[in-house]
């Protein structure tokens, strides 16, 4: 191969001339680029995330960094962030949507108005800002009760939780038992689908939150000390006998509660 060649098949990725468009630092302009591509062409519009060691390891920029850029980002209003449950997994992790309407509003404090590239960047950002605006009308409307329904599902899930991680403490520090346990408990976020998404709702309309912990309580309790072993423990929790119309293992374990769980005045 001929020098000629192998200079224009050269590696390099970075484009120089445009670089000197940004008015960003090197590794803003990185995890921008990098947001923008990740938004548009791979996620199609939708909310997205990544784990940090992804992001690091695609991008190379330290948490620190990371964390820093990310903050001015949603201060400048082109970057949102929402703590989400993880689809079809078990945690919550942060998801990103890249505000594309106000990059092409704010386009001067990211590429120099002088350079001559600023024109290719707001017909860029505009046709992006306006793709995105199309998707967001195309997807189904949430009716208000669904609204509701998925509102009261996230909040007494959290609850439920909470009050898993409690009791787990106390079992680990032998406040269920006479002795401290053997093998200590670990609290983790309980797997979510559709179906349980929809018990989590029904049961939402059926008790107020505090009801329903009060039930979980005496349940996990049950759990923790061996007395029942349910396979999916939020699941049989919420399971709905649909000829009585009832929740029957939530309706036992609030009676036990009731009966058990007496407080002095």
């Amino acid at each position: 191969m001929k020098d000629e060649e192998i200079i224009n098949n050269c590696p390099l990725s970075v484009n120089i001339k445009r670089l000197e468009a940004y008015l960003l630092a090197p590794d803003e302009v990185i995890l921008f680029d990098w947001l923008v591509i990740k938004q548009s062409a791979v996620f199609n519009y939708k909310w997205f995330y990544y784990s940090h060691e992804r992001i690091k390891e695609e991008t190379r920029i330290k948490r620190n960094c990371f964390e820093r850029i990310i903050k001015r980002f949603c201060a400048m209003g082109i970057l949102s962030t929402e703590t989400r449950p993880k689809p079809n997994e078990q945690g919550r992790t942060r998801f990103f949507r890249v505000e594309f309407a106000e990059i092409s509003r704010k386009l001067n404090e990211i590429i120099d108005k002088n350079n001559e590239m600023h024109k290719t960047f707001k017909k860029y950002f505009g046709v992006l800002a306006r793709l995105q605006a199309n998707a967001d009308k195309g997807k189904s409307t949430e009716t208000l009760k669904e609204r509701c329904e998925r509102n009261n599902a996230d909040l007494l899930y959290n609850a439920l939780v909470d009050v898993y991680r409690s009791r787990c403490e106390m079992y680990n520090d032998g406040k269920l038992t006479d002795d401290l346990p053997e093998r200590t408990k670990t609290a983790t976020q309980f797997p979510r689908n559709a179906a349980i998404n929809r018990q989590l709702a029904r049961m939402a309309d059926t008790y107020d939150t505090n009801t329903a912990k009060m039930a979980f309580t005496a349940y996990c309790d049950d759990v923790l000390t061996g007395g029942v072993s349910p396979n999916n423990m939020i699941a049989y929790f919420l399971k709905y006998d649909e000829v009585d119309e009832c929740f029957a293992v939530a309706d036992e374990y609030l009676i036990k509660f009731q009966q058990g769980y007496s407080a002095k005045r």
